[in-house]
């Protein structure tokens, strides 16, 4: 219950940070949910989605907001299933499941209907990494490269039985 008050919390800062005036391209005062706009490009309609201008559905990014705020004084990276679904290495997709690789303590907090956020601690620092991370601007977080995302999986003795091997191995 704790936990879920707290990222009711942080869920209404997160939104008053995004909020933009009514006049914006996003905002859509005729329909009767909450459809606020958001700088970003990001819209809180259900009917958002990226075949639309670009336009993300934010339930697709709200844990990724989540996490960044909630370990924003610890140096964490999108790795782990996440990362490696993303870049089609993994065939399924993680539904409101995301996994990060971070430098405080391994927590999974659960969110009630907007999903799960697994925090795995690593003693990697931001030095050794540098290299292997690019900055998502959408997901406000770091985020690992494949091979990275491997080594985490390998490190923390995740299953691998998903992996696309042909997938990893396939030049860019």
């Amino acid at each position: 219950m704790k936990n879920i008050l707290f990222f009711l919390v942080l869920l209404f800062e997160i939104l008053n940070a995004y909020v933009v005036d009514g006049q914006s391209k996003y905002f859509k005062r005729s329909e009767p949910k909450i459809t606020y706009g958001i700088k970003a490009g990001i819209n809180l309609s259900s009917q958002a989605s990226p075949d639309n201008d670009g336009v993300f559905d934010v339930k697709s990014l709200l844990l990724f907001h989540a996490a960044a705020r909630l370990r924003a004084d610890a140096f964490s990276y999108i790795s782990l299933e996440t990362a490696l679904s993303d870049a089609g290495v993994i065939s399924q997709i993680p539904i409101n499941w995301i996994s990060l690789m971070s430098s405080g303590r391994s927590n999974t907090i659960r969110c009630g209907n907007w999903g799960t956020i697994e925090f795995v601690h690593t003693a990697k620092t931001p030095d050794a990494v540098a290299s292997r991370l690019h900055y998502d601007s959408r997901c406000h977080l770091w985020r690992a490269s494949v091979d990275l995302a491997l080594q985490d999986m390998r490190a923390t003795r995740r299953n691998m039985d998903l992996i696309d091997w042909s997938a990893v191995n396939e030049p860019v």
